[in-house]
């Protein structure tokens, strides 16, 4: 529960800050905080269910134990912060890492960095849904991401090892 407090705390003072700046990237930075697309759509499920009027967060602690020192009981969410969490998840599923998925598609683009290396970019799907990911292919794996953007073969791509991913045509 602390960390869903802390977490709702995040995104409220992320909020603030976005709508008093303009800036929602604001918001995006509090994800260290625990703010996440899946914190945001949750937020927006529940506001949609409120009637659009905001929300309001509360945590009871066990009387035992009392409330965690430097963690707010309360957090209220105005109904006009909603396009903001829009924008946070929307970044958030655009931009966000994947571990231990496997993706299949195809080789959309490639751009070569220094030696034997680049950034390829698949679009395909990753657990059924549509995305484009962005990975760094070095070596005989950057030779496979060229061959199959050229050649128009369908890639599948996993992560093996800690180093690294493995590229695979076909």
């Amino acid at each position: 529960m602390r960390i869903l407090a802390d977490a709702l705390a995040a995104t409220a003072a992320g909020v603030q800050n976005a709508a008093a700046s303009g800036k929602p990237d604001l918001l995006v930075a509090s994800v260290t905080k625990g703010v996440s697309a899946n914190l945001c759509e949750a937020i927006l499920g529940l506001h949609e269910g409120s009637g659009g009027h905001g929300l309001e967060f509360s945590f009871s602690w066990a009387p035992s134990r009392g409330a965690p020192q430097g963690v707010k009981s309360v957090q209220r969410l105005e109904a006009d912060s909603m396009p903001y969490l829009e924008e946070a998840s929307r970044y958030f599923r655009q931009t966000s890492e994947l571990e231990g998925v496997e993706v299949f598609g195809a080789v959309h683009r490639l751009q070569h960095l220094e030696g034997n290396a680049g950034d390829v970019t698949i679009v395909g799907t990753v657990d059924g849904e549509r995305r484009t990911v962005v990975t760094e292919l070095q070596g005989e794996l950057h030779e496979l991401a060229i061959r199959a953007y050229r050649e128009v073969l369908p890639v599948s791509l996993c992560r093996r090892t800690q180093q690294g991913r493995e590229i695979f045509p076909g």
